[in-house]
């Protein structure tokens, strides 16, 4: 059985020990036009991603089928995030984010490679600016099925432009 990422494997944790909360009010409203393509509102009121800011506004857009998905959305300060994710091959999967804000020196940026198999995964990531840390960052990941509950793997990162990397191993046992 295939492990899933490795990039998941605290998904299950962070459920239970990181509650998902803001301070304010959140109204999200979707409109489908056709079964492949909707528009959507967001509001939030209270705390905002600008520190300045005490309500925040996107207008977005969504298309996608059973094989890609593409979503974009422009707030009021003219900031653009993407998102494309899409199958290649049945094993293959790609994904691009991209936030290209007012500010061209915030510009970010991360296209990932997925290949998926019956029971180990490996991701390949190229970033740009990630995580408030300026140049380019390369990272892989591996995650192993020893049995059908027991997984191990490792994940590397390292930035092009300051010499610094990290290492990760970890394991995973599935319950059921």
């Amino acid at each position: 059985k295939s492990p899933g990422q490795f990039e998941r494997l605290q998904e299950d944790v962070k459920k239970l020990t990181n509650v998902n909360t803001f301070e304010g009010a959140k109204f999200e409203v979707s409109k489908p036009l056709t079964p492949m393509f909707a528009l959507n509102h967001a509001f939030m009121l209270g705390s905002s991603p600008y520190p300045s800011a005490t309500s925040h506004y996107k207008f977005g857009a969504n298309v996608g089928d059973n094989e890609r998905v593409c979503m974009a959305h422009i707030d009021q300060y003219g900031t653009v995030e993407g998102q494309l994710y899409g199958n290649v091959t049945r094993w293959l999967q790609g994904k691009l984010i991209f936030n290209l804000p007012h500010d061209p020196k915030g510009f970010v940026a991360v296209c990932d490679a997925d290949v998926n198999l019956s029971t180990s995964t490996a991701q390949l990531k190229v970033a740009q600016n990630i995580h408030g840390q300026p140049g380019t960052h390369l990272g892989v990941s591996y995650l192993q099925a020893i049995t059908p509950r027991f997984s191990i793997g490792g994940e590397g990162h390292c930035s092009l432009d300051a010499p610094s990397a990290t290492l990760v191993a970890a394991g995973k046992y599935a319950t059921s």
